[in-house]
């Protein structure tokens, strides 16, 4: 989802949406924040000074790198 909307804001209930699908899944903004913090730690260098997924308080997340197809 990130990959696709590099530098776009993604709402955080977008994002739910999209991860628990048509299914009805139980997921909150605070499961998010967990899958979020886990995927940093795997992805980025320094995961408390992150450079690919920023946080938009408020708003949601942001692929904060331009993407470009090989």
């Amino acid at each position: 989802m990130f990959l696709r909307n590099p530098m776009q804001t993604l709402k955080w209930e977008d994002i739910l949406l999209h991860i628990s699908g048509e299914e009805g899944g139980y997921f909150d903004e605070n499961t998010l924040s967990v899958y979020i913090k886990r995927l940093r730690e795997k992805i980025e260098e320094d995961a408390k000074n992150p450079r690919y997924i920023l946080t938009k308080r408020g708003l949601g997340y942001q692929w904060g790198v331009e993407v470009t197809e090989q």
